[in-house]
């Protein structure tokens, strides 16, 4: 049987957990469309919008806030990665957003 490429992020997303009850709220008040605390039409900075391409979550929804938040925004769409296992990624996200550029692909 061949391996699968997307296993560990097939494994991560297939089991999600919150680390705190400020995750958990946070979380379900996304899940259930409730307001965010901000509106993504005021984000007035340039911005990236990162996504997994295997997220449950349409990358389509991205698009729309790249489109709500403008010329701000950059939408980078990560491949193999899914809603939870695109946190591997974010050391190297915060490692490029000091340098002001966008993070490569850690998978």
């Amino acid at each position: 049987m061949d391996a699968d490429p997307f296993f560990l992020t097939k494994m991560m997303d297939g089991s999600k957990s919150c680390n705190s009850a400020h995750d958990f709220n946070a979380e379900n008040a996304r899940c259930w469309h409730r307001p965010w605390s901000y509106d993504p039409c005021e984000v007035k900075v340039p911005c990236f919008l990162y996504v997994g391409s295997l997220d449950v979550v349409s990358p389509d929804m991205a698009k729309l806030n790249q489109r709500l938040i403008g010329d701000a925004a950059e939408l980078i769409v990560w491949e193999g990665a899914g809603h939870l296992s695109i946190g591997l990624g974010y050391r190297s996200i915060m490692e490029a957003l000091v340098k002001k550029d966008k993070a490569p692909t850690p998978f």
